[in-house]
């Protein structure tokens, strides 16, 4: 009996929310002192002392572009707080988005491998999360570090539950700790997002990895009224650029707010704060007639391919040379940029350089954002979509390439492919957050499947558990000692990440219950499903209100 009472307890902690979620590790790694690099030359000594080494807080600005920072309008600065970032930080005011078929997540592999993301529609979130991935986590656990990353939206979308352990963090915190306080998009605001992150923050032992992932300026940049501080001029009212503008200088001014809780916490001094754009913001394809006159009003000039490419670098701390550095750089130099700074380097392949070496190499685009192919070489922009030429300098076509552009393209191509064979040649991964299902049936808890007789403990309908391992209707999940127990359940609730396909208008609801009123209705559509309730055809799916909604199409 006080074993049953001991699993409840435990269950019900689940339930409300943990605000940590922690792998489990059945192979500890053993630590390397000091990490090799393939594409940087110069040896940098390791810090010696982990009290002496920096804290790193990378923080991933959603939809960004370089085109916005140190600019106003009609007096009013967009970015006033990353302007202001800027002018004491190393600056790279010609960095680039490499994105495949992933997105925002291949902002997130690139800046803590710095290997390709795979091409459209494969997603390294998605399709190669059973991996372990050399990584900035990884590495920075040998050397002491705690590593967690931090997002308002639900940690299943897009796989990220199990992409994180593939990568290597000790932790995360989502949807279910930040709650849905101050809306925006599909979770809370960044403003929420940095304050409960100062909360995490205070809690870590230092030296701390912190991967933040930004929300509120996300694509449609629909933002409430009460959140949009600026007064904007008629030529940008109703259209995608005037609330594009109001949507980044939301998250500038959160971002502020961060930073000033930094200093007030003593994190400040001993961080390197590592911001960077995950992906264009304003596609050409966005670009109407409204827009171009907007953009035309706010730049000064026509919007053009190297504005909808070009997102921010930024690197503030120890070591980082301040100034604005104007070599071209993209998302796979991150790491290589970043690691020297403490004295660390990878041991196995990267595919980015070190950009304080000002070493001139090309930057290439997987897909989604650009064509596959597309680079920006020696001051030239290739578009392998109509293989056009575009000056970074003028805007404007250039007399000649400095180079070969059909050998350059093909070089970049073979890079993708090398990259793709190192993935798909790595180890499956031997650490995980689990996977958490719901009994929908009173199920007994037992100490070993082929032992029918050892029942240890009932748990009732409702109970959730995370399991770790499963045969066929057999699940287990261990206890606060570590020991290992077992359930039965044929029809549970269990967490996924998949691509439902809705045939027809359905009603949406907040629990798996036709009887309750609904909260939406919806035409026929693709939609992304994060939990199923096995063997009903109900599954609870992601929803621009903020919630995950359920949902029951036929099997």
């Amino acid at each position: 009996m006080k074993t049953g009472l001991f699993l409840l307890m435990l269950v019900v902690i689940i339930v409300s929310g943990c605000s940590e979620h922690v792998y489990v590790e059945e192979q500890q790694v053993e630590p390397v002192a000091v990490i090799e690099s393939v594409n940087n030359a110069e040896e940098v000594d390791a810090v010696e002392s982990h009290a002496n080494r920096p804290n790193i807080i990378a923080i991933q600005l959603e939809a960004f572009q370089t085109f916005v920072l140190n600019r106003s309008v009609r007096g009013t600065e967009i970015t006033p707080n990353l302007n202001e970032l800027i002018r004491d930080s190393a600056y790279f005011s010609n960095f680039y988005l490499q994105n495949g078929g992933g997105s925002t997540s291949d902002a997130e592999f690139m800046m803590n491998t710095s290997l390709h993301p795979f091409k459209f529609p494969q997603s390294v979130a998605v399709d190669a999360a059973d991996k372990r991935f050399p990584s900035l986590p990884r590495l920075l656990g040998a050397q002491g570090y705690h590593s967690t990353t931090l997002h308002v939206n639900n940690v299943m979308f897009w796989n990220r539950k199990n992409f994180y352990s593939a990568l290597g963090f000790d932790s995360y915190y989502d949807k279910a700790y930040f709650g849905l306080e101050d809306l925006v998009a599909s979770g809370s605001s960044d403003r929420v997002l940095f304050e409960k992150g100062m909360d995490v923050l205070e809690t870590l032992d230092q030296p701390f990895y912190a991967q933040f992932v930004t929300m509120s300026s996300h694509y449609p940049y629909s933002l409430p009224k009460n959140m949009k501080s600026m007064k904007l001029p008629e030529v940008y009212e109703g259209n995608l650029v005037g609330n594009y503008l109001h949507a980044v200088h939301y998250v500038d001014a959160a971002i502020g707010e961060f930073i000033e809780a930094l200093k007030a916490n003593d994190l400040w001094d001993n961080t390197i704060l590592v911001l960077y754009g995950d992906h264009s913001g304003l596609q050409m394809k966005f670009v109407k007639e409204q827009e171009e006159a907007a953009l035309e009003d706010f730049l000064g000039r026509a919007y053009d391919k190297v504005d909808a490419l070009q997102v921010p670098f930024i690197i503030h701390g120890s070591g980082a040379t301040a100034g604005e550095h104007t070599m071209a750089g993209g998302h796979l130099d991150m790491l290589p940029t970043v690691l020297p700074l403490l004295g660390l380097r990878m041991d196995t392949p990267v595919f980015g350089f070190d950009l304080f070496t000002n070493a001139d190499h090309p930057v290439a685009i997987r897909s989604s954002f650009a064509e596959e192919g597309t680079f920006v070489y020696r001051n030239v922009l290739y578009d392998a979509a109509d293989g056009s030429l575009l000056s970074i300098e003028t805007r404007e076509a250039p007399m000649e390439a400095a180079f070969n552009v059909e050998e350059e393209k093909q070089r970049q191509l073979q890079r993708f492919r090398q990259s793709d064979d190192i993935v798909r040649a790595l180890p499956t991964k031997d650490d995980s957050f689990g996977t958490d299902i719901e009994l929908t049936e009173p199920s007994d808890v037992y100490e070993s499947p082929e032992d029918p007789q050892s029942i240890v403990a009932s748990l009732p309908a409702g109970t959730v558990i995370t399991t770790f391992r499963q045969q066929g209707e057999w699940y287990s999940f261990y206890d606060d000692d570590g020991k290992e127990h077992w359930v039965r359940t044929l029809n549970p609730i269990q967490e996924v990440f998949k691509l439902v396909e809705l045939p027809h208008r359905a009603k949406l609801f907040s629990e798996p219950n036709e009887r309750l009123k609904p909260r939406l209705e919806i035409g026929k559509q693709t939609l992304y499903a994060l939990k199923e309730w096995k063997g009903t055809g109900w599954y609870q799916v992601s929803t621009w209100l903020g919630e995950e909604l359920w949902i029951q199409i036929a099997p």
